[in-house]
């Protein structure tokens, strides 16, 4: 019973992380692709995914979670994402996704892209947390 009670705590964790992060680029929760990208990002950290696992495993995982379809949990994603050059901070862009973004004001990363550099940093972060702790 131990191992559930980490693991929700472990959510729990991931889950207030994330949503500082998403709104730090400027994604406003009213937005629909929020609520999949949040909890896409969450299965992610938790269950860390190669690239070309998140149209495998990913959107059906969150199509069933949300009663979707795999496409349109993607294209909600990624209109979400189309929010970035417009609302997000240069500073916080670049913090993320380097400079590849300074060259280019209509830039925007693909979902995985998104998801995958996201999850990673705040993977880290979280494992900075916990040596923190101990």
């Amino acid at each position: 019973m131990t191992g559930v009670l980490i693991r929700e705590e472990e959510r729990r964790i991931a889950e207030q992380h994330v949503v500082e992060v998403i709104f730090a680029f400027g994604i406003p929760a009213s937005v629909k692709g929020y609520h999949y990208l949040r909890e896409g990002i969450i299965y992610a950290v938790l269950n860390p995914l190669p690239l070309d696992s998140l149209t495998k495993q990913l959107y059906p995982y969150l199509g069933r979670l949300f009663h979707k379809t795999g496409s349109s949990i993607e294209s909600s994603i990624r209109r979400a994402i189309e929010y970035l050059p417009a609302r997000a901070d240069e500073e916080i862009l670049r913090s993320y996704f380097g400079v590849e973004y300074a060259y280019n004001e209509f830039w925007r990363p693909s979902n995985s892209e998104f998801i995958s550099v996201v999850s990673e940093k705040v993977r880290v972060d979280l494992g900075r947390m916990a040596m923190w702790r101990m």
